[in-house]
């Protein structure tokens, strides 16, 4: 089978959203998810929620080896939930 990739072309103003929705942390695209499924009313859809779940991991990680004891926690905090929501959905 051959793998067929679309291309698709953006205005600019929408390029420049997409490029700084790239440069977010997860915790910010966490925190934009939220703002914008309260905003809208909508809600994500689980293969995203599952997908969240190992980030999270790692952020916590991450933030916990550069000393921040704070954002570690905040990033256990959200792991704990991602996988709250998972178990949820199933």
């Amino acid at each position: 089978m051959s793998e067929e990739t679309t291309t698709i072309e953006l205005d600019k103003e929408l390029k420049t959203i997409a490029d700084q929705l790239s440069g977010l942390t997860l915790m910010q695209a966490s925190q934009l998810v939220k703002f914008l499924e309260d905003e809208w009313g909508v809600s994500a859809a689980a293969p995203a929620a599952a997908a969240a779940a190992p980030p999270a991991a790692a952020e916590a990680e991450v933030e916990a080896r550069k000393g921040d004891k704070a954002a570690a926690r905040r990033a256990r905090a959200a792991e704990a939930r991602a996988a709250r929501a998972e178990s949820k959905l199933r």
